[in-house]
């Protein structure tokens, strides 16, 4: 672990991410809890990390507790008291829809978090989530759509309105769903990367190692380690790279290692082609938690990998206090801006939300665009230079994913739907509808509404 320019804080909350700690972490945590100078500035940076519920339970389970001021551990209880209700709810939720699922002979995966907190943390509270993943095959779509129909769960879009089954050949997964109350939200994938990136995963070798899992009583799958931690790895955002985003991957390493297949990892990230996305998140994840076959991994992987993913990975683990507080989830606003933009048919609120796509593709914020180049504090040069070029960063980040090409043809296409859509409009005005009007259908306000959109993340 880099601990050059960091600050006691910064060292302690990275080991309390560890989980299933052994006595060498144990005894170095114990030597620098009496050092913290501002418990308000742990407490921050953990909730920037999102991670106290997590070690909020560490804290408890070794004693160390009694040694937090109780003003920081109101502030603790407090959030994990709060992220533990809702996951509770999402739970209680899902049971009676995954029965359905089993009743009906339906075979279903449980994907990342959700997954992990039972298998690795043995806490379903261990960080809130916004929705339950679940991998299934493409035929058991049609059955899935008529069972969340019957129990009265809401489509959330493409993400709102349309015919969810169109996804099918554009996409790798459903749009969300959920249910009424706003507790449970579902996301059905049939696979793990859009078919819009390159890679591709190999579906029928990840099914054959699927296996047995007991969820909330069910019959349910999980897949093999090595498949998970290739998953993980690839899911990580270039931006999105937070202590929630990251220490799955070492955690779920840190419980598997013993009997990791690690020959079985690099033919399937081989068969992906997902060498530069593994490079990316092992090169990351390195950085807070070092192991020597992951270094070897990373060594192997870099002849594959692009400048783009070689310089992300030096800007952003140049130091420890730079890795914890550059994480943003700030790209997804563009992909909930273009969501919003597909659902609606009514030329005023498309006309809305192809200004707000293109401000949030062009026209970052000066704040999260420091933390998009790794550059907290820069120099009034370094800031004009960083402020010239967030729009060309958010740009190169989606093309990274999906091509320069397919980009600028997504781009042209926005401009082509907003024309068609004011077009249609100018003579068929009484059959468009706006989101508001749709959502108000099925009984959701508007602040319900705003709601479910911080959710999908």
């Amino acid at each position: 672990m880099k601990i050059s320019n960091t600050t006691i804080e910064d060292q302690l909350l990275v080991l309390l991410s560890y989980n299933n700690l052994t006595p060498s972490e144990k005894t170095k945590i114990e030597q620098l809890i009496p050092l913290i100078s501002s418990w308000e500035s742990f407490y921050n940076l953990a909730r920037f990390n999102r991670i106290i519920p997590h070690i909020y339970r560490i804290l408890k389970q070794e004693n160390w507790w009694q040694q937090i001021p109780d003003h920081v551990q109101d502030e603790i209880s407090e959030r994990a008291a709060e992220i533990q209700q809702i996951n509770a709810a999402r739970l209680q939720k899902a049971k009676p829809i995954l029965k359905r699922f089993q009743e009906a002979g339906i075979e279903f995966v449980i994907l990342k978090g959700v997954l992990f907190a039972e298998t690795i943390y043995q806490n379903s509270f261990y960080k809130r989530m916004n929705d339950i993943d679940i991998l299934v095959r493409k035929k058991s779509i049609p059955n899935i759509l008529q069972i969340f129909e019957e129990e009265g769960l809401l489509c959330i879009g493409e993400r709102i309105g349309g015919n969810p089954e169109k996804q099918l050949k554009t996409s790798h997964h459903l749009p969300p769903f959920i249910d009424r109350e706003l507790q449970c939200m579902f996301g059905i994938q049939w696979g793990l990367k859009s078919p819009l990136t390159p890679y591709r995963l190999d579906y029928e070798a990840i099914w054959s190692r699927v296996r047995p899992f007991s969820f909330l009583g069910l019959n349910a799958l999980q897949m093999c380690p090595e498949d998970n931690f290739h998953h993980i790895c690839v899911h990580l955002g270039y931006y999105k790279n937070g202590l929630r985003d990251v220490f799955d991957i070492y955690n779920l390493l840190r419980k598997y290692e013993a009997n990791f297949d690690w020959q079985l990892l690099e033919t399937e990230v081989k068969k992906a082609g997902t060498e530069r996305l593994m490079y990316f998140a092992l090169s990351l994840t390195n950085s807070l938690y070092s192991n020597p076959t992951v270094s070897e991994l990373i060594k192997k992987m870099e002849p594959q990998t692009s400048a783009y993913y070689k310089k992300g990975v030096a800007e952003k683990t140049k130091n420890l206090h730079t890795q914890l507080r550059i994480g943003t989830s700030y790209p997804t606003e563009v992909e909930k801006a273009i969501s919003e933009f597909n659902a609606t048919n009514q030329f005023k609120e498309k006309s809305y939300y192809f200004w707000l796509t293109w401000k949030y593709l062009l026209f970052p914020p000066m704040e999260e665009a420091k933390k998009m180049a790794a550059n907290l504090y820069p120099n009034a040069r370094q800031g004009v230079w960083i402020w010239w070029t967030r729009s060309y960063r958010m740009l190169e980040y989606i093309a990274s994913e999906i091509s320069w090409l397919l980009l600028f043809a997504l781009m042209f296409k926005t401009w082509y739907d907003l024309l068609q859509c004011g077009w249609s409009n100018l003579f068929f005005k009484s059959s468009k509808t706006s989101t508001k009007e749709k959502m108000n259908t099925l009984g959701i306000s508007e602040e319900a509404l705003e709601r479910i959109k911080k959710r999908i993340q």
